[in-house]
């Protein structure tokens, strides 16, 4: 293989290769890292149960290592409910709760994941009903200082816009909690859930010299005010989904509860404008978020209140990004570089000489999901589902263990838990 990162070509009519040194990485998982519930895919084909089957699916996907968001829950039993489980809030905010997320990756992650810490109310002095309104940052000095902060997590999330798990604060004390956070882990990103106006409202302000890093940018909205900080010469990057690339409010119109997430599907003219300044996306991430389908529709499928918000799509993520090559739209460097070098200088992971290998042919969204545990995605549901090509062959660690093979139509997990799973800065 040349010294490309990443070669696409046609081998024969209709069949394509992709080949790509170093690590496919996700910095943007949902992987509910403490549900204990490993049940097999035939047993909750809608289901997302632990970071065993998340990364299992992730890995069968295409991709090597993945960073996971502060958001948490745990699932416990509750015999009022319809399924008998409720979640209850685990938010990664503090290290304790950092270190047990650790202690399960090395027990049960098949691939190399790493953690993002995260803030919310009570540890800034709101407190979780709002009975003590003044903010203070004891705690979160104290939280940001800690070794094992330091050593665990790769950024901070701070969330400013309505998200599971109910983690918002308020907006006055966004920056500040930044501010405290590079002080004690300088060079570390702040991860920023931000939407709307509120996108602008925050990068007009934001200090130049802490590193920003904008979730999910969606619209138009969200993004011009991203180019501006950029071309200020604020350290700002930022992120697209592909739902947010490739879908539009047509599908949510279409699919409702399924097409159900945070931020919502946008006009044309937004995904448009996404793609027409493509050069200001550091990152591809997929906020893959695989709920039940109960929590979507209920359990009887006629549809609750307030469906979780979330999709899944690692199954889609490369055949549909391979599929913008073949069309034109990115070149082979444009991809790598959103995929595999900009997450990993962004969120300083380590070196890493694992190899992929791609087999490339047509294939629907349905085709794509038959091998993974999500068991549903909102391509395969959508009129306006694209196009797209790709199957995995083959996945190599940085020490030459192979971690995905094909056998037959099935790519097979061979990877394994462990300490080496674990990401550590």
């Amino acid at each position: 293989m040349s010294e490309r990162g990443l070669e696409f070509e046609e081998t024969s009519k209709g069949i394509y290769h992709a080949n790509i040194i170093g690590p496919v990485t996700d910095v943007h998982m949902h992987p509910r890292i403490f549900d204990p519930r490993f049940y097999r895919r035939e047993e909750t084909p809608n289901g997302k149960a632990g970071i065993h089957m998340y990364s299992q699916a992730a890995l069968r996907a295409g991709f090597f290592r993945g960073l996971a968001m502060p958001n948490e829950s745990l699932r416990i039993y509750s015999p009022d409910e319809p399924d008998q489980t409720e979640l209850v809030p685990y938010p990664l905010t503090k290290p304790d709760r950092i270190l047990a997320a650790a202690n399960v990756i090395i027990q049960r992650s098949l691939m190399k994941t790493g953690l993002i810490a995260g803030v919310d109310r009570e540890i800034i002095g709101l407190g979780l009903d709002n009975k003590r309104p003044e903010f203070t940052t004891q705690e979160v000095e104290k939280v940001f200082s800690s070794r094992y902060i330091q050593e665990l997590a790769a950024a901070l999330k701070i969330y400013g816009g309505e998200t599971t798990g109910g983690y918002m604060i308020p907006m006055e004390t966004i920056i500040p909690v930044a501010e405290i956070w590079h002080k004690h882990n300088e060079g570390k990103p702040v991860y920023l859930h931000l939407e709307d106006g509120a996108v602008g409202i925050i990068l007009e302000q934001w200090p130049a010299h802490i590193p920003a890093h904008i979730a999910h940018v969606s619209s138009r909205q969200e993004f011009e005010p991203i180019i501006e900080a950029i071309d200020s010469g604020k350290n700002v990057t930022c992120e697209a989904t592909p739902h947010h690339l490739f879908l539009t409010e047509a599908t949510r119109e279409a699919i409702g509860a399924y097409g159900c997430m945070k931020p919502t599907l946008k006009s044309a003219e937004d995904v448009k404008f996404l793609w027409d300044n493509l050069k200001y996306i550091h990152i591809f991430a997929s906020d893959c978020a695989p709920h039940r389908a109960i929590d979507k529709v209920g359990i009887d499928g006629q549809g609750i209140d307030n469906p979780a918000f979330g999709v899944t799509n690692h199954d889609v993520f490369l055949p549909l990004f391979f599929q913008t090559i073949r069309d034109g739209r990115l070149t082979e460097q444009e991809l790598y570089e959103r995929i595999v070098t900009n997450p990993a200088q962004r969120f300083n992971l380590p070196k890493d000489r694992s190899r992929s290998r791609f087999e490339l042919k047509q294939i629907t969204a349905e085709e794509a999901i038959k091998s993974t545990e999500y068991g549903w995605n909102p391509f395969a549901m959508s009129p306006e589902t694209p196009t797209m090509i790709g199957k995995i062959i083959s996945q190599l660690s940085e020490v030459g263990r192979l971690n995905i093979v094909l056998v037959g139509s099935e790519p097979i997990i061979t990877a394994r838990p462990g300490y080496q799973n674990l990401i550590r800065f």
